[in-house]
């Protein structure tokens, strides 16, 4: 989860705020928002991995690499060849295919959840009608929703992020209490646009 932090200027430099407490969100609740207090867990990557069309791309590459070889193995004249061409594509390649792909998700997972280590850390969030209010690791502030704000659902998580910018939110619903999730609902399809293009 990504979101920028307030900063303040402390000399030539601009730093993050520190939080007082991971209480300090709670406070700019508005009547209806839905609060979440939460570590993002191995298994919440997962589903962002699947999620994401930047894990879906390097697939998708790497699927047109392998069946590109199969093509060009095939088109070779070979005296005695280990297999005939009706051989190698419904026996050789789906195997192959099934092997490569869950390789380059899975590094993509641990890519992710390595490149997030210092980072993981408690969360707290909360979605109201005015934007989202949250408290970090090296911060804490409010992003208001805009016209660049979207969000994606899946089986497990939403996922919000506002196009053209870094910042982005990866929500676990197993964090949220009974009823919060239809109350997510309504305030990402009033304040943001429903898109499949999440790229975090």
């Amino acid at each position: 989860m990504r979101l920028v932090p307030k900063y303040r200027k402390r000399g030539s430099r601009w730093e993050a705020s520190a939080p007082e407490t991971l209480q300090s969100v709670v406070s700019e609740q508005s009547p209806g928002g839905v609060r979440l207090d939460f570590c993002l867990r191995f298994s919440d990557y997962m589903d962002r991995v699947i999620a994401s069309w930047r894990a879906r791309a390097y697939m998708i590459c790497v699927a047109v690499l392998v069946i590109g070889a199969f093509i060009n193995v095939a088109l070779e004249s070979r005296l005695n060849p280990a297999f005939t061409t009706a051989e190698m594509f419904p026996c050789v390649l789906p195997v192959m295919l099934v092997f490569v792909e869950f390789f380059v998700f899975l590094v993509v997972r641990l890519e992710t959840w390595y490149k997030e280590r210092n980072t993981r850390c408690q969360q707290v969030i909360v979605l109201s009608n005015e934007g989202v209010s949250y408290t970090l690791f090296d911060g804490h502030g409010t992003t208001a929703w805009d016209a660049r704000a979207h969000y994606k659902e899946t089986r497990w998580s939403f996922m919000i992020w506002w196009r053209g910018t870094p910042a982005w939110l990866h929500l676990p619903k197993r964090t949220f209490v009974d009823g919060d999730i239809d109350r997510c609902r309504e305030i990402l399809s009033e304040h943001a646009v429903r898109s499949t293009w999440f790229f975090g």
